[in-house]
């Protein structure tokens, strides 16, 4: 899509998408408050670790209970807080810019007193934050911090014009006073950016109470080790999430429908938008649904609105930055619609909000990369490279020489990686296992099979010098190695491997994450067998990645089956069907599933009709060359490229495109010269046919 129409688009959905929130929450402007609760001044516990902050949250989790109110959730105040304040307790009268900035019109603060033994009191105000005004204050006591959230709620609910909310607040949280303790501390590291020490909080506030829902929550974000055990703590969280509040039910399910690829997630997202608009989690949410979904430009108003409610995460270099990831997602959005200019666009106010962010810069200089742009690519990975302190920059370096047909830099480099070897820790081996990952790509452009197949089998059973190879790692390497006998004429060995990699699971994952990958297996093993002349159970694959696919929130997945049977009408010889059936199954035309564009692109040549074939031959070259593009190699799509310029009238382009293939293969395996010389051909006879009209 044109830059200019697909910004056009863009704006007219960000208006109304605002709007929209405007009228679902009118109490933004006057219809009613948005409560923040402040600070609690702690005079009933003996050291700056009491109760008192654990009651800020829990006062805050039980309002939002509350029917017809809105209220900024207690880790939303004190992500804003680090924000403005560098992650301490604000000092008297600075909460206030926070609660502001947090979206919030009403202010709920006060004191925690100890009367006796079994007794404490809790004196409240609630406070305009329009004009400064006291509207009420109230008095409750009670034996617990958890019977005085729940008296102070259901006075303050009444002020507000609600109902108390059913049940109590520890019955949607914890009834541990020290678990409690414990989890809003751990909160506190987290949104400072410590990790570690957060990790600790929340597995201590669980082995407190092992059914508190957000703890468990927290204690999976903040897990530093595999992937599985992530899925594992996740999972253990989804499990508990029916007991937390309505909030943080939606944020936990949520969670869990993103990283599982469920259908869930947009109804999710939605909800959480709508009911708790101050939220950055539901509008995030509701951009990757749309994304996901393939709706790349109307995922761009919402995600701009986690970019403008957490504005000031841009400032900072530690704790979560929810804008970072918004922005980036915006990129990722136009560069699967095709809009390069417009990501660009994005990139660049990413990096002139937070100038010394390297993700920023790799970003920016990897659009570059794909519109050839390389001087201006090369710059933005070198400033980026200076920033990062683990130089982790090499990598965007070798796809770009590798796309420019530099080979001999592109391998130097990757050689001298894995000859570095694993050194100590994870780390090391993730780069010599991506070292192989990318010498293999760029061998298999060259036409060095054989050697390609190599490097694949090295790193499926972790190299000469035995390094690690983390989980998940070995199934990549596999799926690389299936391609390679693909292209050297080994289908079924291709197919075999294939099938053998779509019964991989992650334990405990969700069983469309499962099937998601099993759609993607399965597909590439249909288009081994296509490739081999092997039709025969095409057409039960088929159904099986229908069947499969429509339990995945990726449209990709829930499109990818009009591909397999592209390739039996293909194989039919009714190409023109086979084109309609493609069409189907595209997601993104420059990262979805780049097979498909080639395979729509043959049956369209055969079918005569060059310029289709050129729009979506182009493309399939703006693709990653380690995602969406590795089951294709650029001199495949430069070959069919060469004949549809030749084709359409354009014999300069094609010679340019036959040209950029025979570099590349100066050392190719003598079974693909018979490729080059029939494209050669193809275009000298085209050439002389379309003289002769």
């Amino acid at each position: 899509m044109p830059y200019a129409s697909s910004a056009a688009v863009a704006i007219v959905t960000l208006a109304a998408y605002l709007l929209s929130r405007a009228g679902s929450s009118s109490r933004f402007s006057g219809g009613g408050p948005v409560v923040a609760v402040g600070s609690i001044n702690d005079y009933a516990s003996a050291d700056s670790t009491g109760i008192g902050r654990a009651l800020r949250d829990m006062l805050a989790t039980n309002l939002a209970r509350s029917p017809a109110l809105t209220v900024v959730s207690g880790s939303r105040l004190l992500e804003v807080e680090r924000q403005m304040n560098g992650g301490g307790v604000s000092a008297p009268g600075a909460i206030v810019p926070v609660a502001r900035q947090a979206g919030a019109t009403a202010l709920v603060d006060g004191s925690l007193y100890k009367m006796a033994a079994d007794t404490l009191r809790l004196d409240l105000r609630i406070t305009s934050l329009r004009n400064g005004t006291v509207l009420r204050a109230y008095t409750v006591t009670g034996r617990d911090p958890f019977d005085l959230a729940d008296s102070a709620t259901g006075r303050l609910a009444e002020y507000l014009g609600s109902t108390a909310p059913r049940g109590t607040v520890a019955d949607a949280t914890t009834r541990s006073v020290n678990a409690y303790r414990l989890y809003e501390e751990g909160l506190r590291s987290y949104y400072l950016g410590d990790m570690a020490s957060a990790e600790r909080m929340f597995d201590a506030a669980l082995s407190q109470d092992s059914a508190f829902a957000m703890a468990a929550y927290y204690f999976a974000l903040t897990s530093r080790t595999t992937r599985a055990e992530f899925v594992r703590r996740l999972r253990r969280a989804v499990s508990l999430a029916g007991r937390a509040s309505d909030r943080e039910r939606l944020i936990i399910q949520g969670g869990w429908a993103e990283r599982n690829n469920l259908l869930s997630l947009r109804p999710i997202a939605e909800t959480l938008a709508t009911r708790y608009p101050t939220e950055v989690e539901g509008h995030y949410y509701l951009g990757r649904a749309l994304v996901n979904g393939g709706s790349f430009i109307e995922a761009i108003a919402p995600l701009r609105r986690v970019e403008v409610m957490d504005s000031l995460s841009l400032r900072g270099t530690t704790g979560r930055c929810a804008a970072c990831e918004s922005l980036q997602q915006q990129v990722v959005a136009y560069m699967l619609a095709d809009s390069m200019a417009a990501a660009e666009r994005v990139a660049r106010r990413w990096i002139s909000a937070r100038p010394n962010d390297w993700v920023a810069r790799l970003v920016l200089g990897r659009i570059l990369t794909v519109v050839s742009r390389d001087d201006e690519a090369t710059a933005a990975f070198r400033v980026s490279d200076s920033l990062d302190v683990l130089g982790r920059v090499w990598e965007p370096m070798v796809s770009l020489w590798t796309r420019d047909g530099d080979f001999a830099r592109a391998d130097d480099r990757l050689r001298r990686e894995i000859a570095n070897g694993p050194g100590d820790g994870d780390a090391g081996a993730v780069n010599v296992n991506e070292a192989r990952w990318f010498l293999a790509i760029s061998l298999r452009y060259q036409g060095r099979l054989e050697e390609a197949l190599g490097e694949t089998k090295a790193f499926r059973r972790g190299g000469a010098g035995g390094e690690h190879i983390p989980t998940g790692a070995a199934e990549l390497a596999a799926l690389q190695e299936a391609q390679v006998l693909r292209e050297l004429g080994r289908y079924r060995e291709s197919a075999a491997l294939f099938d053998s990699i779509s019964r991989f699971t992650v334990a405990g994952a969700d069983s469309a994450a499962i099937q998601s990958g099993r759609v993607w297996s399965l597909t590439h093993e249909a288009g081994a067998l296509a490739a081999g002349g092997d039709t025969a159970g095409l057409d039960a694959l088929a159904d099986t990645i229908e069947v499969y696919g429509s339990g995945s929130n990726l449209a990709r997945d829930s499109r990818i089956h009009h591909h397999v049977r592209g390739l039996l009408l293909a194989a039919r010889g009714a190409d023109s069907l086979a084109v309609t059936e493609f069409q189907r199954a595209v997601f993104s035309v420059t990262a979805g599933y780049t097979r498909t564009n080639v395979e729509m692109a043959k049956s369209l040549l055969r079918l005569g009709r060059y310029a289709e074939a050129v729009s979506i031959l182009e493309p399939a070259t703006r693709g990653s060359l380690e995602a969406s593009n590795l089951y294709v190699t650029y001199p495949e799509i430069r070959l069919l490229l060469a004949q549809a310029y030749a084709g359409a009238g354009e014999r300069a382009r094609a010679e340019r495109e036959l040209d950029w293939v025979r570099r590349a293969w100066v050392r190719a395996d003598p079974l693909l010269r018979p490729q080059l010389d029939l494209a050669a051909r193809t275009v000298e006879t085209t050439g002389r046919q379309r003289a002769r009209r």
